[in-house]
């Protein structure tokens, strides 16, 4: 009996489940649009401005927009500023704000490139393979699709899932300040005590 019961646990000890890691992999793509003007002048009218704040919106969120303006004239190249300055309103950071002048006269006299980075979000496949035994799910390919479709909808600029952002100065004040404030003890300002006896003492001169 011994002798049967011996490879069986061998055999059940060599295929017991391990964990499988998988890194989330999601495709990113760069996408560029483009607003051109026509200058009246050498400032934007309400109705440009008004295009602008809505060319930005449609991107979403402000944050990791990278933007070149292009001035085609010498209207368009005064005109830089203001646009700009629009641009900072709307919540793009002016490290991601560049300026080019072409000689060459094109069509309108503003450009506005907007490069944006989208997460493609994968379709998990919801059938499952016919022939599975132990470990061998791991094929699957819509194994670890959950983790990545959640990974796309949460990641705030696709782009640092391709290239991270560089870490700067730390607010040191503020860091200690976060944890002083959570391992001082509990100070009792006697508010509550106060009015308590406040209101004890007006139901007795009722």
């Amino acid at each position: 009996m011994i002798k049967y019961i011996l490879p069986a646990l061998v055999l059940l000890g060599g295929c017991s489940s391990s964990p499988i890691e998988r890194a989330p992999a999601l495709d990113v793509v760069s996408v560029t649009n483009k607003l051109t003007f026509v200058m009246q002048g050498s400032f934007l009218s309400a109705e440009q401005s008004k295009a602008v704040e809505q060319f930005v919106q449609r991107k979403g969120s402000p944050y990791g927009l990278n933007v070149k303006l292009v001035s085609l004239s010498k209207s368009g190249q005064r005109s830089l500023d203001q646009v700009e300055a629009l641009l900072i309103e709307q919540g793009i950071a002016v490290k991601n704000i560049h300026r080019e002048h072409l000689t060459k006269e094109g069509k309108g006299d503003v450009q506005i490139l907007i490069e944006s980075f989208k997460a493609k979000i994968p379709k998990c496949r919801v059938k499952k393979p016919s022939n599975t035994f132990i470990n061998s799910y791991k094929s699957h390919p819509s194994f670890g699709c959950a983790t990545s479709v959640a990974l796309g909808q949460m990641v705030a600029n696709p782009k640092d899932l391709v290239v991270g952002e560089q870490l700067g100065a730390t607010n040191g004040a503020k860091a200690v300040a976060t944890i002083e404030g959570y391992i001082a003890p509990a100070i009792d300002s006697g508010s509550q005590t106060t009015s308590e006896g406040n209101a004890s003492t007006e139901f007795g001169g009722n």
